[in-house]
């Protein structure tokens, strides 16, 4: 299955039917921090309000531009060791594999990564991964963005067999919001060890992974979920006991 990407307020108001006024608003906002989205994300806004928060999310805000802000308000240049790889805490590095999302959130702390005049990303990341094997109190790896799913799986497979060489490595993460834009999408594990999915949604996301390195693995369902003080954290737990997944991450 594939999904249009929209990414200039023309196609968003081809779609949904944008008022003057707010079409002004939003292409200006966009002169500065671009816009993108899908029309799965898209089409699941309720339009008839300005609360929504999928809208929110996503949809360009006057705000943006009158309170100013920090290019880097994680102060993440400080942490950087090569391109594309932070090192800040003793036990974790962190590699931007690549620049680009499947929507740019609004309130993104790395939002200097979507304007042209910042090139952070390097695409052959040996180096960052010889730094990785050279400091080997880093125990675990987490991989980000941009969004390290967008890349089709086959291209951040041999990333993955790399770090999983990697003794002292034992742990990697895959921060990823490709499961709210694009929730049909298989996670295929070609790698032995713990692989798991960071997602933030606003519904349940159930995925089947096969074909499995662990046979054990194989059809069995991993669910993502976000914020569990939401009201329906707890009902939702009780299906989760009867329903045994194999993993389940909560964020």
């Amino acid at each position: 299955m594939t999904l249009k990407y929209i990414t200039s307020i023309s196609e968003l108001d081809n779609l949904v039917g944008l008022a003057p006024k707010e079409r002004e608003m939003m292409e200006t906002v966009t002169e500065k921090f671009p816009f993108r989205s899908n029309e799965y994300y898209i089409s699941i806004i309720d339009w008839k309000g300005t609360h929504d928060p999928i809208r929110r999310i996503v949809v360009p805000d006057s705000r943006e531009i009158k309170n100013g802000g920090l290019a880097d308000p994680s102060c993440e240049q400080y942490y950087t060791q090569k391109p594309g790889l932070q090192h800040k805490y003793d036990q974790t590095g962190l590699s931007l594999l690549t620049d680009v999302c499947a929507g740019i959130c609004r309130f993104c702390f790395r939002k200097r990564l979507f304007l042209s005049s910042e090139q952070e990303m390097v695409n052959d990341v040996s180096e960052n991964i010889e730094y990785i094997r050279e400091h080997e109190e880093i125990t675990n790896v987490l991989l980000t963005g941009g969004n390290p799913r967008m890349p089709e799986t086959r291209q951040l497979e041999p990333v993955l067999r790399e770090l999983r060489e990697l003794l002292h490595a034992n742990f990697v993460r895959i921060g990823s919001k490709v499961l709210a834009y694009t929730p049909y999408r298989v996670i295929m594990s070609y790698v032995t060890g713990t692989i798991w999915m960071a997602g933030r949604t606003t519904k349940p996301v159930f995925m089947r992974y096969p074909p499995a390195a662990d046979p054990a693995d194989a059809g069995k369902d991993m669910v993502c979920r976000p914020n569990p003080k939401a009201q329906w954290f707890y009902d939702y737990y009780d299906q989760l006991t009867d329903f045994r997944p194999k993993k389940v991450w909560l964020s």
